[in-house]
């Protein structure tokens, strides 16, 4: 009888080992694999095939922010045009202001509905020489960003992270249980 016992709670104790080991080691693996997701939202992603990293969002966003910002100097100079300016302000510190991916993406959002409206305002104006060539480079390099952004590849890295590592035996059944801060999408 005390063999029984014996095997009993040697089993029950191997049974113990072997799946928390296996849970430390999901969440240990997930960790890691959600960080560097999320790092390429920063940093760019890498791209195995061109042996090269892409141009990181947030560089773009800040790309964003700067043209913006040129273009909020030159409606300055404009003060029938204050309510675009005001508008300007407020969406290019939202997004100076956003600290997660998602919220960054609702205020690059706004960012360009101001952008375009204030580019709008300003090209029906008299405008100088100067000012005209400052708002044709603020509003190429606002619309290159945009287009660097589209081809950025983060938002593919987070499908394919889901798809690959997060939708597979054991992550997909322990990731219910294991707190991870999941990659969100730029959308």
């Amino acid at each position: 009888m005390t063999n029984i016992k014996n095997r009993i709670i040697a089993f029950l104790i191997a049974l113990i080992v072997i799946v928390g080991s296996t849970v430390f080691s999901v969440h240990r693996f997930l960790g890691g694999a959600c960080q560097e997701v999320t790092d390429s939202f920063y940093n760019g992603v890498y791209n195995s095939d061109w042996n090269t990293t892409r141009p990181s969002l947030n560089k773009q966003l800040n790309n964003r922010y700067d043209a913006a910002n040129g273009l909020y100097a030159i409606l300055a100079g404009y003060p029938d045009l204050s309510n675009y300016t005001e508008a300007l302000r407020i969406a290019k510190n939202t997004l100076k202001d956003a600290t997660g991916i998602h919220e960054k993406y609702l205020a690059n959002q706004q960012l360009e509905d101001a952008f375009a409206a204030a580019l709008h305002a300003l090209q029906s104006q008299p405008l100088d020489g100067r000012d005209q060539e400052m708002l044709k480079n603020y509003s190429e390099n606002f619309s290159a960003a945009r287009d660097v952004i589209a081809q950025c590849g983060y938002n593919e890295s987070v499908r394919e992270f889901y798809r690959s590592t997060l939708n597979v035996f054991p992550a997909n059944l322990l990731r219910h249980i294991i707190p991870q801060r999941l990659p969100v999408l730029f959308e």
